[in-house]
């Protein structure tokens, strides 16, 4: 009786579980194309959320970057005459939603000015784990293994994404729209203590592990085309980091730093840029920075007042430029 019964479970559930787990598996292996299209589709509702761009009388200039710009630099501060610079920035925005933003909103709003900030991990496949599970689908046989790690979900996620390209779940409409202009036009203060200063390891690149991804270095180079095409001038920026976390990485990642600065030159080589690593090591760190790659309220103001004078005085970026 025991032996029928285990024998109709194994027929009639264990096996078919098992073989759906295998088209899981096999089905979500693959790397996938992922198109301009799914892509403003993805990200449709967070592009809404900026309409408030709109409302914005006279614009300077667009900051695109990631958390370090976020909190790094005030809007108002760097503001002058010529109108306000809108910080568009957020924690791991790439340079895919910099492209996307940028094509959305410069028709309302033409900039004279765009700042994009370079923070080598957001040119990472690791950071995908950040951002729409729509990335996921970027990643080879290789690299979705290793994610499992990371995400245990990432093997049903990629599948429901390749399922969702033909039965539209990444189709549904996104109606949300923010109309309110935020305070400071998008700068946020981070008022914190000094923390997180002994967390240096290899999960803050995992270049290695996942490898870089080449669509943000073409979505680098689809900005710099824009740019070129609109006649906006265009300016790149090295973020400071503080001083023991950069002597860390410098010595850490040294062939990881190599490899993106190589693909940044042959994306956007000879444009213009601005910053180092180090540009805040004479100043006593505790008291500017809140995080090893994040400014506070004091770090943000001594910082957007160094930036608004080296944008006046742009270096171009070439093989030897040195970001440390």
């Amino acid at each position: 009786m025991m032996k029928n019964l285990l024998i109709f479970v194994i027929k009639n559930y264990l096996i078919p579980v098992i073989m759906v787990l295998v088209i899981v598996v096999i089905v979500a292996s693959r790397k996938y194309n992922i198109t301009e299209t799914d892509l403003e589709s993805a990200y449709a509702e967070e592009l809404n959320s900026y309409s408030w761009i709109q409302k914005v009388d006279t614009v300077q200039g667009y900051i695109f970057g990631s958390s370090s710009l976020r909190y790094g630099v005030s809007s108002k501060l760097l503001d002058d005459s010529n109108g306000h610079w809108l910080n568009l920035s957020k924690d791991a925005r790439d340079p895919i939603v910099f492209y996307l933003l940028l094509q959305k909103y410069y028709n309302f709003k033409k900039p004279k000015k765009i700042v994009v900030g370079l923070d080598p991990w957001i040119f990472t496949k690791g950071y995908y784990y950040h951002r729409m599970q729509l990335m996921y689908l970027d990643l080879d046989a290789q690299e979705t293994f290793r994610m499992h790690k990371k995400d245990p979900s990432v093997y049903f996620t990629k599948f429901k994404q390749i399922a969702g390209t033909y039965i539209h779940f990444n189709t549904l409409s996104k109606a949300f729209v923010n109309n309110e202009i935020p305070e400071n036009y998008g700068s946020i203060v981070l008022n914190k203590g000094a923390s997180n200063f002994q967390e240096i390891n290899e999960s803050w690149f995992e270049a290695k592990r996942y490898h870089w991804s080449d669509m943000q270095f073409e979505y680098l180079k689809k900005i710099k085309d824009y740019c070129v095409t609109k006649k906006i001038e265009l300016i790149f920026i090295i973020p400071p980091k503080r001083t023991d976390y950069n002597t860390a990485i410098k010595k850490l990642f040294t062939e990881e730093h190599q490899q993106w600065w190589q693909k940044i030159n042959q994306c956007i080589g000879g444009e213009k840029i601005v910053g180092r690593f180090s540009d805040l090591s004479s100043y006593p760190q505790n008291s500017i920075f809140a995080e090893s790659c994040h400014l506070n309220g004091n770090g943000q103001k001594v910082y957007t007042e160094l930036l608004k004078e080296q944008l006046k005085h742009p270096e171009i970026i070439e093989p030897g430029y040195d970001f440390y």
